[in-house]
């Protein structure tokens, strides 16, 4: 989202910067931020551009990635499934995460402000809804 602030978003712009700055702090225990930063150590920003260019190759042709990817997804949703997982440390970070999002509004106040002030946004966004619709499909089959 390298772009400039066009005029039309400096409004939601400012209330997106408002928001957050509004926001609780969301909290972690001492065993949940270590875990955190065990597990995120091995990501410098070259391994974090890759991860985000395979993304937005993936939003770019859903059908072909869901194919090529077809057995690494269902090893991931056995996974999710798994007690392990259930018990896991991660687990309970993603639903803390979650539960403070949900209360917080982000989906309903930070995320249309970012596809007001940005429109590459805005259209990535619009492609995750397509890219959902079809991964949704493809686990009916």
């Amino acid at each position: 989202m390298n772009e400039h602030l066009r005029e039309d978003g400096k409004e939601a712009y400012k209330k997106f910067v408002n928001y957050l700055d509004s926001l609780p702090s969301f909290n972690l225990s001492k065993e949940e931020q270590d875990y955190i930063e065990e597990v995120s150590s091995a990501f410098d920003m070259k391994v974090l551009k890759e991860v985000n260019a395979s993304k937005i190759e993936a939003i770019e042709n859903v059908e072909k990635w869901l194919k090529e990817n077809k057995n690494i997804i269902a090893q991931y949703q056995d996974y999710k499934n798994s007690d392990n997982y259930k018990n896991s440390l991660m687990k309970t970070i993603q639903d803390k995460l979650q539960t403070f999002m949900l209360d917080n509004k982000y989906y309903e106040i930070a995320i249309p402000l970012i596809r007001k002030f940005s429109k590459s946004y805005d259209q990535y966004y619009k492609k995750i809804l397509i890219a959902n619709e079809q991964y949704l499909k493809a686990r009916e089959l």
